[in-house]
């Protein structure tokens, strides 16, 4: 247990937004073998017109992996309302290894602080109604720490079909492009993205290439009761 507080600690301490990429593995194409055409997922219909259809403020799954510049995390999910804002927590043999909030309402749902910054304002990631492949921007300032830099974002959604082992379904998928401006002569980047299950909320999510978090099927282990406040 000491040698896994040692390694996610590192991880912690090396996070930064970067763009990440993913590859997935090619099929044989000599190999018909249970050959079936897909199940049709269901679009979502635009505009999304209320907060109840798409639900984002729901609880995540309560077993999730967290992947930390690759290095893969069984962590328990815990999700607490207080008013009209949801926080996030990710734990790993009790410890916080993560935070995250989120501010909603009847007209938007925005994202407050992820595991490193803190926007101000918070950045509207849904905003009612909400036609789907529309642009939306932002500007404000990200805090680190005692750093506080101006910024700029433009948000973008989109529809996209998610078939993972957790589950196949056609999520809103929220894309949040991060300009900072931290005095140097080129700003730094960051990309922030969400992707949204109608009626369950916030299925996953990605700060660049050093942190994601998405649902676990399974456990090897036995989990921390997640609490709701």
């Amino acid at each position: 247990m000491k040698n896994l507080s040692l390694i996610v600690s590192g991880l912690i301490a090396t996070t930064a937004f970067a763009v990440v990429s993913c590859t997935q593995p090619s099929k044989n194409p000599d190999n018909h073998e249970n050959d079936s055409p897909p199940t049709p997922l269901n679009k979502i219909e635009s505009p999304i017109s209320e907060a109840q259809s798409l639900n984002p403020e729901a609880a995540p799954p309560k077993l999730g992996n967290l992947v930390l510049a690759g290095t893969l995390v069984p962590v328990d999910v815990k999700a607490t309302r207080e008013g009209n804002t949801l926080l996030i927590e990710c734990l790993s043999r009790d410890t916080v290894v993560e935070r995250e909030k989120y501010s909603f309402s009847d007209k938007v749902f925005a994202i407050v602080s992820g595991p490193s910054d803190v926007f101000e304002p918070p950045i509207a990631i849904i905003q009612y109604p909400m036609d789907i492949g529309s642009e939306s921007s932002w500007a404000g300032k990200v805090r680190t720490g005692t750093n506080s830099n101006p910024a700029k974002a433009i948000i973008k959604s989109s529809q996209e079909p998610v078939n993972e082992d957790f589950g196949s379904f056609q999520a809103l998928k929220v894309t949040v492009d991060l300009r900072i401006d931290t005095g140097s002569p080129e700003q730094s980047e960051a990309r922030l993205q969400f992707w949204f299950k109608p009626g369950e909320g916030m299925i996953m999510r990605e700060f660049g290439a050093v942190s994601k978090r998405e649902p676990r099927i399974s456990e090897d282990r036995e989990p921390t009761s997640p609490e709701e406040g």
